[in-house]
């Protein structure tokens, strides 16, 4: 486990009743170079997996300007504020689409999974 996820984790749980822990910031890159930030629900890390260990998951409508800039530069960076405790994370890494075409049946029932789990509100119109 790298050092940050436990450190996040217990920022997580110490926060666990104040909704807005739920939530942090993605920053991503569009086609003109210019940074986008938005809001976006942490839905947990990933688990039982040897290969993708402190992987954040978040579940985005293929059909956002996320998709776009993230299949054009994976880079991103998340930022996290915990009022009550004052911490503060920035984790940079490069982010994955997990959609019908990837080829690993471990994403794949990580994706099954994060879908099931999504209220009828959530889950995008199609």
């Amino acid at each position: 486990m790298i050092p940050w996820r436990s450190h996040l984790a217990r920022s997580l749980h110490q926060h666990r009743n104040q909704p807005e822990a739920r939530f942090f910031h993605l920053a991503t890159v569009d086609a003109a170079q210019r940074p986008r930030n938005r809001t976006v629900v942490f839905r947990g890390f990933l688990e039982h997996s040897d290969r993708y260990l402190d992987c954040l998951k978040i579940v985005s409508d293929r059909r956002s300007q996320k998709y776009d800039q993230i299949t054009a530069n994976p880079y991103a960076e998340v930022s996290w504020y915990f009022p009550k405790t004052r911490s503060q994370f920035r984790i940079l890494g490069q982010l994955i689409f997990i959609d019908q075409g990837r080829d690993d049946p471990e994403l794949q029932s990580f994706r099954q999974g994060a879908w099931q789990s999504l209220s009828d509100a959530a889950r995008p119109l199609s």
